[in-house]
């Protein structure tokens, strides 16, 4: 893959700042994704990143992630096959941003948690029925757990997850925390159809409109 031959970089982009650590394959586009994410987000959703860094990080092999959110900061691999799956990444991270900053105001009434670990009951249930061993882990477990991850992809496998689930999960990788249960779907709401994360998960439609509707404050 072709890769530019530029020097490493830091540039306002949109009001964001931007450091380029390590070149990007030619084809990306890092203006255009910077303008998608501040076209779709409001503004006191992108300040709660101070700066975006794109490149080769030892940590983010480590957790084997294409980006993180940490110290107010996005860090993202340069290795990316398009400006979609750019996009993505840097979104799913401003999810976690707003999660971390907003987390008493998003948390507190315990509705979104009711919503995914009923969900999780249910999944639970018909795990049991297909025959998989769901006694060693805990459904009620909000929190991640690798191994319930890994059991998840790899014994049960997305595909099937996507089958069995019958629509209670936008995708089956929300299933693995409360975490990412927001964060996919304040990815569907800014990225795709904010009117299948009204259907699909509700309590998390409702938090993420106010906030974005800057109805919700956020206290520094």
């Amino acid at each position: 893959m072709n890769r530019r031959k530029t020097s490493l970089d830091s540039r306002l982009i949109d009001g964001i700042q931007v450091y380029v650590k390590d070149p990007l394959p030619q084809n990306i586009d890092v203006e255009g994704v910077i303008g998608s994410i501040t076209n779709k987000l409001p503004r006191h959703i992108l300040d709660l990143v101070d700066v975006l860094y794109i490149g080769e990080f030892d940590f983010l092999e480590e957790k084997q992630a294409n980006a993180v959110y940490m110290d107010g900061a996005i860090y993202t691999t340069n290795h990316q096959d398009n400006n979609e799956d750019m996009l993505d990444d840097v979104l799913h991270e401003y999810a976690h941003a707003t999660e971390k900053n907003y987390n008493v105001q998003i948390y507190s009434d315990n509705t979104i948690e009711s919503e995914f670990l009923s969900k999780r009951s249910k999944l639970e249930i018909l795990l049991d029925y297909e025959g998989y061993d769901v006694d060693q882990y805990n459904f009620s477990n909000s929190d991640y757990d690798i191994n319930f991850d890994i059991f998840l992809h790899n014994e049960v496998g997305y595909e099937k997850l996507r089958n069995l689930d019958q629509g209670m999960f936008l995708n089956s990788y929300s299933i693995t925390s409360l975490s990412e249960y927001f964060a996919t779907s304040f990815e569907e709401y800014y990225l795709r159809n904010k009117r299948i994360v009204k259907k699909v998960t509700p309590a998390v439609f409702l938090k993420i409109d106010l906030i974005h509707q800057g109805e919700i404050e956020y206290v520094d």
